[in-house]
């Protein structure tokens, strides 16, 4: 009688760290999945800064939110584009041909940094010039405007 409960003993524990060797096999997988999935983002991001044909102008506006989490953080300066996450960093170099300008519209010095979230959105000027193709890279005053409608809609208010 005892031989019988100690082999279902037995038995019990080897199911039990057979099932935790596919559980951490499973959660292994699905963060290499993940991070292999926000890396692919991230340079689907950066290859369409660098996608940029001759002759060709306009103007872009990306939101971030699209295309980043809440909790990351998109740096740019000094050459490089970072995607800075809770447990993740990746980072590529940015095209020789794109300029970065900060929030005054005045172009960053190469040891400044554009530093963006999600709920920030970017505004992207292609221009061919006489020295090649010029990208303008620079964040959208999205509060500014933001600002000035619900200041107009507090005296209309206080009008009436």
């Amino acid at each position: 009688m005892i031989e019988f409960f100690v082999s279902k003993l037995w038995s019990l524990v080897s199911a039990l760290a057979v099932l935790g060797v596919v559980v951490t096999s499973i959660n292994g997988a699905v963060h290499v999945a993940v991070d292999q999935s926000r890396d692919d983002a991230f340079q689907n991001l950066v290859d369409s800064l660098g996608r940029v044909d001759e002759g060709s102008q306009g103007h872009l506006e990306l939101a971030l939110s699209e295309v980043m989490n809440e909790d990351e953080e998109l740096r740019m300066g000094g050459g490089i584009i970072e995607l800075i996450g809770l447990d993740h960093h990746f980072v590529r170099t940015l095209p020789e041909f794109v300029t970065l300008y900060g929030r005054d519209g005045a172009k960053l010095p190469a040891d400044q940094w554009l530093s963006l979230s999600s709920s920030s959105t970017i505004c992207i000027d292609i221009d061919e010039g006489k020295g090649g193709t010029v990208v303008r890279v620079y964040e959208a005053k999205t509060l500014t405007i933001l600002s000035t409608q619900s200041t107009n809609l507090l005296a209309s208010i206080s009008s009436l």
